[in-house]
């Protein structure tokens, strides 16, 4: 339309213009509106993406300096080294502490002595909770895992059962990118200092995945030894104020038995 203005200017081509113009930033407006509100409802549930979203609309992200003076391969050998000096310290920590001795269960006790197979629908759901974030290390981002589930779902399905029945970690989904985090942005937290930095690690997207569907049936387990010790619980006070205490015994227990 602002060509034909410039082509033949009149009132009405400049009024056409500007109706036009004026649709154009209303839809812009509106569409903007629809995306950042459907971005803060996918949020709502997660206060750390949430504030993440807001910090970046209002300009106020935080940078993750790091440490002056080095290449970018020195750079990395000097976290490597002092990452892995810090696992090597936890570990000859805990190595000198003595090994925890848990009490024998009571009988019928549950337990989770092997890990069972898991249906499709199972990973599928597993695989759509996790926010699509992908890693380097993917062969492929993790949002297109969600758009061709349909089609993979089959072979993810195998090798998470392979992998929990054979009580094998697949060593490639055990790599991942260490990323270095300052731990504040105050002038007293210098970035020279690599005590000053913690490690996040990002591993692959199907590592996730099978990592939830274990921690999926070990929550399980546990949950079931609760109620499991709870009832046992129950019983063993119940007996004893039964035997103890039989007035208090009948006034209370027999009085909820009569009112259910």
């Amino acid at each position: 339309m602002e060509k034909q203005w410039k082509r033949y200017p009149s009132e009405h081509t400049w009024n056409i213009l500007k109706a036009r113009r004026t649709d154009y930033k209303f839809s812009l407006r509106n569409e903007k509106r629809s995306v950042m509100s459907g971005k803060i409802l996918q949020a709502q549930e997660n206060s750390k993406d949430l504030y993440g979203l807001v910090r970046k609309l209002t300009g106020t992200e935080k940078d993750n300096p790091l440490p002056t003076g080095y290449t970018d391969q020195e750079l990395a050998q000097l976290f490597s080294d002092f990452f892995h000096q810090k696992i090597v310290t936890i570990r000859n920590a805990l190595e000198s502490n003595p090994l925890y001795s848990p009490p024998e269960a009571p009988q019928g006790t549950p337990s989770l002595s092997e890990f069972q197979p898991i249906t499709q629908d199972q990973v599928k759901k597993m695989i759509m909770s996790l926010p699509p974030k992908s890693c380097e290390l993917d062969p492929l981002p993790a949002h297109l895992f969600h758009q061709c589930l349909e089609y993979i779902i089959d072979f993810i399905t195998l090798l998470v059962n392979k992998s929990l029945q054979s009580g094998t970690f697949i060593l490639s989904w055990k790599t991942s990118i260490l990323c270095p985090l300052i731990k504040g942005h105050t002038p007293a937290v210098s970035p020279q200092n690599t005590k000053n930095f913690r490690p996040v690690s990002n591993v692959p997207f199907l590592s996730k995945v099978l990592e939830k569907c274990a921690l999926h049936q070990l929550i399980n387990t546990v949950q079931k030894i609760t109620y499991c010790l709870i009832t046992n619980l129950h019983i063993v006070l119940v007996t004893h104020v039964k035997l103890q205490y039989p007035r208090l015994y009948q006034t209370f227990y027999g009085q909820w038995r009569s009112n259910p």
